[in-house]
C-alpha cells in the first residue's frame, strides 16, 4: 500500500518544548508518553498506545478501572477536580494504586475521547 506511513503506536511529533523520556505528551486530542528524549523543535516518538506506570496525585488512592485525567499543572494523574487545560478520557488504571503511590499503571486510551476542559 503506498500511502501508508506507520503502524500508529507510536507517532513522530515536533516538540515545541524540550521534552524527556517518559514525559507525558499531549498531541491534540491525543495522549501520549515519549519513547526518547525529544530537544525543542525536534521530531521524535510518541507512544500513544500501551500500558505505562505514570507519576500520579500522592493522596489519591486509583481503583483498576478508573479513568483519571491529567492534571496539566501539576504533571500528574490525578481525581481531583478537573481545571483549565487538563484532560481528561485518556487513561483507564489497571493496576490499583495507593494513596502514598507515586505511581500508577495506566492504560492510553487513544480511541477514547480525550477532552481538554
Amino acid at each position: 500500500m503506498k500511502n501508508f506511513v506507520q503502524e500508529g503506536a507510536i507517532v513522530d511529533h515536533v516538540a515545541a518544548s524540550a521534552i524527556t523520556s517518559g514525559d507525558v505528551v499531549l498531541i491534540g486530542p491525543l495522549v501520549g508518553v515519549a519513547v526518547t528524549d525529544i530537544a525543542n523543535g525536534e521530531t521524535g516518538s510518541v507512544a500513544i498506545e500501551g500500558v505505562f506506570d505514570i507519576a500520579k496525585n500522592t493522596s489519591t488512592v486509583m481503583a483498576v478501572g478508573s479513568t483519571p485525567r491529567w492534571d496539566v499543572s501539576a504533571t500528574e494523574i490525578s481525581t481531583a477536580a478537573a481545571a483549565s487545560g487538563d484532560v481528561g478520557g485518556a487513561f483507564v488504571v489497571v493496576k490499583a494504586a495507593l494513596s502514598a503511590d507515586a505511581t500508577v499503571n495506566v492504560k492510553l486510551t487513544p480511541n477514547g475521547s480525550a477532552t481538554i476542559t
